[in-house]
C-alpha cells in the first residue's frame, strides 16, 4: 500500500509542477513562439543557478529566478509542447558512472525533434556523434556559465533518455524530490 501511495504522490506532485511551470512559460515568456527567441529570452531571464537539490524543481526558486539545468530542461520542455504538442521531447540525463557520484548533479540536454519525430537512438546519436546531427533536430541545454543554448556537439558521456514531458518531470521528482511545502498531506498543495 506505500510504494501506491507513493506512485499517487509522485503523479500528483508531477501534475502540480506541469501546471505551474505553464503559468511560469506564461508569465516569463509571453506570445514567445521561435526558439531562438525562447533561448534568448530564458538565458536574459536566469542566470542563478539553485544549488539546493529540494528546490531544484520549485516553481517558487523559478519565480525567484533561481534555476538549474533540470527545472531548465521542464520549463523548455513544457515550451515546446505548448508549440508543438505534436512532438515530444525527449530528456537525456547524464548517467553517473561513478556509483559513489550523486545522481543529482546530472546534466540534462533536451532533444527537440521535428513533428514526426525521432527515436531515442536517434537522438542519442545525434547528441554523441554531430555527423549524424540533423538540420530539423535541436539539441538544447542550460548551464549556469553559458545560459541556454544548442548543446555542445559530441558529448561523450553517457545519457540515459526519457521521451515527453511527464515521464521527464517524475523521474526529477523521484531523485530530486520537493520541499515539505508541496507534500501531498498539505492542504494548499495536496
Amino acid at each position: 500500500m506505500l510504494e501506491q501511495e507513493w506512485e499517487t504522490s509522485l503523479l500528483i506532485k508531477s501534475h502540480f509542477l506541469k501546471e505551474q511551470y505553464v503559468q511560469i512559460i506564461q508569465e516569463f515568456f509571453p506570445g514567445c513562439v521561435n526558439l531562438d527567441e525562447f533561448m534568448a529570452m530564458f538565458s536574459q531571464t536566469f542566470h542563478e543557478y539553485q544549488e539546493s537539490n529540494r528546490r531544484k524543481m520549485d516553481p517558487d526558486s523559478i519565480r525567484e529566478r533561481k534555476i538549474s539545468c533540470s527545472s531548465a530542461a521542464a520549463l523548455l520542455g513544457v515550451w515546446w509542447s505548448i508549440q508543438f504538442p505534436q512532438s515530444l521531447p525527449i530528456f537525456l540525463i547524464e548517467a553517473k558512472i561513478d556509483r559513489t557520484a550523486s545522481k543529482t548533479t546530472a546534466h540534462v540536454s533536451v532533444v527537440l525533434p521535428p513533428p514526426q519525430g525521432v527515436s531515442i537512438y536517434e537522438a542519442i546519436l545525434a547528441f554523441t556523434d554531430q555527423r549524424a546531427m540533423r538540420n530539423d533536430l535541436h539539441i538544447i541545454d542550460w548551464t549556469s556559465h553559458s545560459s541556454m543554448k544548442p548543446t555542445n556537439p559530441n558529448c561523450s558521456y553517457p545519457v540515459y533518455p526519457l521521451t515527453g514531458l511527464d515521464s521527464y518531470l517524475r523521474n526529477r521528482l523521484q531523485i530530486l524530490g520537493l520541499l515539505s511545502k508541496y507534500s501531498t498531506k498539505n492542504p494548499v498543495h495536496g
